[in-house]
């Protein structure tokens, strides 16, 4: 096994935030977004995000108007995705797929300006886990033909995501070098409200993905 991979396991196995720059990321075409908490609607109440979503013909535009219409708050870690999705979009001219936490949180003239190329993942009935927003994203980008992504994930949660990303395209994708660490107190989803409290959850998320070999 090589120092690199030995490396990527320390850091998944000891829960070490972050992951050096991944690949040459001018070649991507994609870059995939995994949101981090959100300070309304709690897992139980995603239907009212569903349900809100079809109302407006499931079109994102709309729904993410009406969303930030009725003062939604996706948190400050998906305020610091969505800035740093910008910039690797305007960066290198490419195309994103994001959970819709993320897509609120985009600057409204930016997201105006390039929502030809964000593809927005919402809600659906069964819990939208980190595996299930990566074959969610996997569908999207084997219809658009996208093949180069970009992992994009809060600090603390990367590698894990990385894995996951991994083990279910078959090669590994490419990371940046931005870095979101902070939490966010009021948020509904209480495992991302400090780093004790994602420690606690994380732990138990690791060990699950290695028994179920999600990673």
């Amino acid at each position: 096994m090589s120092n690199r991979i030995l490396g990527m396991w320390l850091r998944y196995l000891c829960i070490i935030p972050g992951l050096p720059p991944r690949g040459d990321l001018s070649t991507a075409d994609v870059v995939l977004v995994q949101a981090f908490g959100r300070n309304q609607y709690p897992d139980s109440e995603l239907d009212h995000i569903t349900d809100l979503h079809v109302a407006y013909g499931k079109q994102d535009a709309v729904t993410i108007a009406k969303l930030r219409e009725q003062g939604f708050d996706p948190g400050q870690p998906n305020r610091d995705l969505a800035l740093a999705c910008q910039q690797l979009v305007d960066t290198y001219g490419i195309a994103a797929i994001v959970q819709w936490e993320v897509t609120v949180a985009f600057d409204p003239a930016w997201y105006a300006a390039h929502r030809n190329r964000i593809v927005s993942l919402w809600p659906t009935a069964e819990y939208f886990s980190t595996r299930l927003v990566q074959e969610h994203s996997l569908r999207v980008m084997q219809e658009h033909g996208w093949t180069k992504p970009i992992e994009l994930a809060h600090s603390w949660q990367i590698v894990r995501a990385f894995l996951i990303v991994r083990k279910l395209f078959g090669h590994e994708p490419m990371v940046s070098s931005e870095t979101i660490r902070c939490f966010d107190s009021k948020s509904v989803q209480w495992w991302t409200r400090s780093k004790v409290k994602w420690l606690a959850y994380e732990c138990l998320a690791r060990v699950h993905h290695v028994l179920y070999r999600w990673v």
